[in-house]
């Protein structure tokens, strides 16, 4: 698919409704005010062991994948197997049903080893992304060494404006880690990332604006 590069209107601050519960200013929805969407790429990946796949930090991926990104903020829902999340100084073990963001544009590395190495170079690997985001490569592709082990995945890429503090992506920690006993296989995230790629792969009209919806809503439903 093609990137994304249509500009978001943002969510407007709540307004107090006299009477309800709830009266009052909603903190989340102006604070979100400060995240600005402009595109997004989504795709997925059906991997066999052993299994390797590198992204490079925002500064790199982001002219490449998104041009009109300052920053970009990734989403992996893990849809069949486990893998594992390595970003430097740390590992995360993933499973079916598990989402995971990186937030703070790192670079990082799905994988069915955490000790595997010898991937693509960074010349490659941006080569690649580029690829898939001027749809020179379909949307779902095949990966891996042909091994016993299955494994697929749901893959994001929002592309957002970098304030000088935004304070919704500061307090995220380097990684999120949303897991199905935090909210089940089916819930709104899941099914707003399903949704999104259905949204892709249909190349509707309208799919650029829808998408961008989409990521909004995502994004939030990751804050909750």
């Amino acid at each position: 698919m093609t990137g994304l590069h249509d500009r978001a209107s943002g969510f407007p601050a709540a307004t107090p409704v006299p009477g309800h519960p709830l009266q009052g200013s909603d903190t989340l929805s102006d604070v979100l005010q400060a995240v600005r969407l402009n595109g997004a790429l989504f795709f997925l990946v059906n991997a066999s062991t052993p299994w390797l796949a590198e992204a490079p930090n925002s500064d790199a991926l982001a002219p490449v994948i998104l041009p009109r990104a300052q920053h970009v903020v990734s989403f992996h829902l893990l849809t069949r197997g486990a893998c594992w999340c390595r970003m430097p100084g740390a590992s995360t073990f993933i499973e079916a049903g598990d989402v995971i963001v990186v937030p703070h544009g790192d670079e990082y590395a799905l994988c069915s080893d955490p000790t595997l190495s010898g991937g693509l170079t960074l010349e490659q690997t941006l080569g690649w992304f580029q690829q898939m985001a001027t749809g020179q490569l379909p949307m779902i592709v095949d990966e891996g060494g042909g091994g016993p082990e299955r494994i697929g995945i749901v893959c994001g890429f929002l592309g957002c404006d970098a304030l000088p503090f935004n304070p919704v992506l500061a307090a995220l920690p380097r990684l999120v880690h949303v897991r199905p006993s935090e909210a089940a296989v089916d819930d709104r995230l899941s099914m707003l990332i399903e949704f999104a790629v259905a949204e892709s792969r249909d190349k509707q009209a309208g799919g650029r604006s829808v998408l961008l919806r989409i990521g909004e809503l995502m994004f939030v439903e990751v804050i909750r």
